[in-house]
């Protein structure tokens, strides 16, 4: 496969631009987040006193799914154009690379579709180890799907997906200092392309799976795995 670089300046002006985006609420994007959210927090036990950061938390696609698991919800994004759409009450500017909180400050740390989108993506799973207490969940698209694979070729800011298939998260993981809990492909569902009458037909099949839509990875730091 190609080199494929991020560049931090196209990728400032992407996000950036005002465009219209569903809402959390939307059929697909509801068919695409929530069932990973009811997943995970099963998964780790998620309560109502859990404290959660969503890292790149965009227009809220996963805080809203979170929120309703716990009110301890904060979003961070470097986007203001995104946050503004984030109907959160708790959301912080800032850079991923250089999250501003803590060490431990949260039980949960989150991140959905963004590791491809930076230049360095183990610095800021490494960022995510340092201010989480516990459990670090990253969701990513699967190179190896066909179908995200032709979506992250066509489209320019996408390209950095061309790299990430299970393996790959797998090594960003380990060197990142994280013990893996589950590792799988899953979805058929996408939150901005899935029109909301193909929801139904396709929700049969969104589940885990060989070759979907995404990768979910669920880890524990090492040094507070209890042997």
């Amino acid at each position: 496969m190609k080199n494929v670089s991020v560049d931090h300046a196209e990728q400032a002006v992407f996000w950036e631009k005002k465009r219209e985006k569903r809402m959390p609420t939307h059929p697909a994007v509801e068919a695409f987040a929530k069932p990973k959210v009811e997943a995970i927090a099963k998964m780790i036990g998620v309560n109502s006193q859990t404290h959660v950061l969503d890292v790149g938390c965009g227009n809220g696609f996963f805080t809203h799914y979170w929120k309703e698991k716990t009110p301890h919800v904060i979003g961070i994004d470097f986007s203001q154009e995104m946050l503004m759409k984030n109907q959160n009450p708790l959301r912080v500017r800032g850079r991923a690379e250089a999250l501003p909180f803590k060490d431990q400050s949260f039980d949960v740390v989150f991140c959905s579709n963004l590791l491809h989108h930076v230049e360095r993506p183990v610095d800021v799973v490494k960022e995510m180890v340092r201010v989480s207490k516990r459990h670090v969940v990253l969701s990513e698209p699967n190179a190896r799907n066909p179908f995200m694979n032709l979506f992250s070729r066509i489209v320019k800011e996408e390209n950095g997906a061309l790299k990430f298939n299970p393996g790959y998260l797998q090594s960003i993981t380990n060197n990142a200092g994280l013990r893996e809990l589950y590792l799988g492909e899953e979805g058929s569902v996408v939150p901005n392309k899935t029109p909301g009458w193909a929801v139904p037909i396709l929700s049969p099949f969104n589940g885990p799976m060989g070759g979907g839509f995404y990768i979910v990875y669920v880890g524990d730091r090492l040094d507070m795995v209890e042997y």
